[in-house]
């Protein structure tokens, strides 16, 4: 099996079958060492299918209008590289791709939870077929819910 590493052509289907094994798994173990460190960074130590799910959605607590959201995100450290959509009641923000987005949709509802104001903040990738984020969408969550909390965005 070593000689079907050595050698740079492919003589057989078994040597393509194994070539490709081993660097399908290299590629996966890489991809999964790299998304496990980034929610590391971000404290997050409690790996559920939640976490590494690339939808994710959550009730932020805030004392804020929905016009005072949107003002807060335009003139916040947000560093949007998308759109601003607003509605009667709810405003999505259309991301772009870049090095910080892999191009979400990001809502943000106004809704009382247990007698409690404030919003039900939803991020999910634009293409459907996105199986894994690494933590994009958690992190877009996480920054929205310290800006609707104390009305600034740190990085």
């Amino acid at each position: 099996m070593f000689d079907y590493f050595i050698f740079d052509e492919i003589t057989s289907i078994k040597g393509f079958i194994v070539k490709g094994f081993f660097s399908g798994l290299f590629m996966s173990s890489f991809l999964v060492s790299m998304h496990l460190h980034k929610l590391n960074q971000m404290g997050i130590t409690d790996i559920t299918t939640e976490v590494l799910n690339p939808k994710q959605s959550k009730f932020i607590p805030s004392l804020f209008s929905m016009n005072e959201v949107i003002n807060l995100l335009k003139h916040s450290d947000y560093n949007l590289t998308g759109n601003i959509i607003t509605d009667k009641n709810e405003t999505e923000i259309i991301l772009k791709i870049s090095f910080k987005s892999n191009g979400e949709k990001i809502t943000i509802l106004p809704g009382v939870k247990n007698n409690i104001k404030g919003f039900n903040i939803q991020s999910k990738p634009i293409f459907p077929l996105t199986y894994g984020d690494m933590g994009r969408g958690i992190i877009h969550i996480l920054r929205l819910e310290k800006l609707l909390q104390k009305g600034l965005l740190c990085e």
